[in-house]
């Protein structure tokens, strides 16, 4: 059976450029693919723009000839509009699909992987979790240092409860420290069927843009080449799917490092909110 790696968390920051974060994520994966000693491989970059950000928009603008393209990429159109497939010189290709980072009134993230369109922040999360449920999108609660304690992590733990009701994944990330034990909610929220669908998670900070494709999700399936996230999404929604994590989780100093930079970039006063 053939199989398909993913990175379910990748930013495109305004300090990576394009072309770096294609390169990496693919031979990053390819390192993957190695250890695991397979070669029908389908690859993945999950998209998490936050709001104001259209860099997607952008490298489909650069499918369509609207834009110059990467020097290093060719970039080419699918029959889904969430959806471009990238491939270097050498001729390997990677699947790149457009999805937002949603805030919500409770200061936790939703992942919306698929859903290429801008979502305003702000709500409840229990309001977007609802809306995107009505989306053809795959929703995830990303894990983030901090952001799972007190409040937040109350209304997280009442959710994965819930059960499956308005279905959604977990996300484990490749910033939580190798000191850190995976959350036991992760182990709950199995029992009740919601399942974790990881990602790189690259910091805005330059430099960040190697660990994409470093950490993610493997798994076994079919990808039609036309509709390839669509078919992606019927096999991460099936419960007979296996879905085996990869990556090691960060070290000590590249965490205190950059959570220490994310509280000073955190201080700067906000440019204010962006109109969709």
């Amino acid at each position: 059976m053939p199989h398909i790696c993913i990175d379910g968390h990748v930013h495109l920051h305004p300090c990576f450029l394009i072309e770096d974060v294609l390169h990496f994520g693919l031979h990053n994966i390819q390192a993957v693919e190695q250890a695991m000693q397979v070669s029908q491989i389908t690859r993945f970059l999950l998209l998490t723009e936050s709001a104001g950000e259209n860099a997607f928009a952008d490298l489909a603008a650069q499918a369509t000839g609207q834009k110059p393209p990467p020097a290093s990429f060719h970039i080419e159109t699918t029959r889904e509009s969430n959806t471009l497939y990238c491939t270097e010189a050498t001729g390997v290709g990677i699947y790149v699909v457009g999805g937002r980072q949603i805030v919500t009134r409770e200061r936790l993230e939703v992942l919306a992987l698929g859903h290429a369109a801008p979502f305003l922040d702000g709500a409840p999360i229990s309001e977007v979790l609802s809306q995107l449920a009505q989306q053809s999108c795959i929703t995830v609660l990303p894990w983030g240092a901090g952001k799972w304690l007190g409040r937040r992590g109350q209304v997280v733990r009442q959710l994965v409860e819930a059960g499956t009701a308005i279905p959604f994944f977990l996300g484990d990330n490749g910033n939580r420290p190798f000191f850190w034990p995976l959350p036991k909610l992760f182990a709950a929220a199995r029992l009740r069927g919601i399942r974790n669908l990881p990602g790189s998670d690259p910091l805005p900070f330059p430099g960040q843009e190697k660990k994409v494709g470093s950490f993610g999700v493997q798994l076994e399936g079919i990808i039609d080449p036309l509709r390839p996230f669509s078919s992606l999404c019927a096999l991460l929604q099936n419960p007979e799917t296996t879905l085996a994590p990869f990556g090691q989780p960060e070290q000590l100093f590249p965490f205190v490092k950059h959570q220490i930079a994310m509280q000073f970039r955190k201080k700067k006063p906000s440019p204010g909110p962006v109109a969709p």
